[in-house]
């Protein structure tokens, strides 16, 4: 079932602070929520991720990689922007 607009906006405000405070745990079940959204706040929540300064996006790409396969096939730079921050 998706969300409706309203919906995606407390989602993308959710994701926002979870990443700002960076909760591992939080912005996991978010990932887990993302087949419920649009692609566009999906893809809002991996370019949160991706502009994470150190080892925090490290286990969330791992997660996303290895458990959210319909997420990892939508944006095929996951990959490498592992490597990069791992390099």
């Amino acid at each position: 079932m998706s969300m409706d607009n309203s919906d995606e906006k407390i989602f993308l405000s959710e994701v926002v602070y979870s990443i700002k405070a960076r909760d591992l745990i939080k912005v996991r079940v978010l990932l887990r929520e993302s087949s419920n959204v649009s692609f566009e706040a999906t893809e809002k929540l991996i370019d949160g991720i991706l502009n994470c300064e150190g080892n925090f996006p490290i286990p969330l790409l791992i997660y996303i990689l290895i458990y959210q396969a319909d997420v990892s096939s939508k944006f095929p730079r996951l990959n490498m922007e592992l490597y990069r921050k791992v390099s």
